[in-house]
């Protein structure tokens, strides 16, 4: 994915961190994307999930992150995002 391709390339120019490493390697095992935020060093990471992933994986995912010392923190995002809006115009 373009998140996998671009925290990648963040990893190769040495801004990533072990430990934000090991949270997107966690994504991949469970079928999503993570990516570091921020300044990288180690600060902190999301992982992208769709409205159709399964609360079982979500909880998984989480259970797993906690045991390895990490704190998980769900949220929404602001908005829809990006929209198309088709005005009907009969003057055109």
């Amino acid at each position: 994915t373009l998140m996998e391709v671009n925290q990648n390339l963040l990893a190769s120019c040495q801004v990533s961190h072990p430990s934000l490493d090991r949270i997107c390697l966690e994504a991949k095992n469970y079928g999503l994307a993570g990516k570091l935020t921020g300044a990288g060093g180690g600060g902190f990471a999301y992982i992208l999930l769709l409205p159709d992933t399964p609360i079982e994986k979500i909880t998984s995912i989480s259970n797993k992150l906690i045991a390895n010392g990490f704190l998980v923190t769900l949220t929404d995002l602001g908005g829809p995002g990006v929209q198309i809006h088709h005005l009907n115009n009969p003057s055109r």
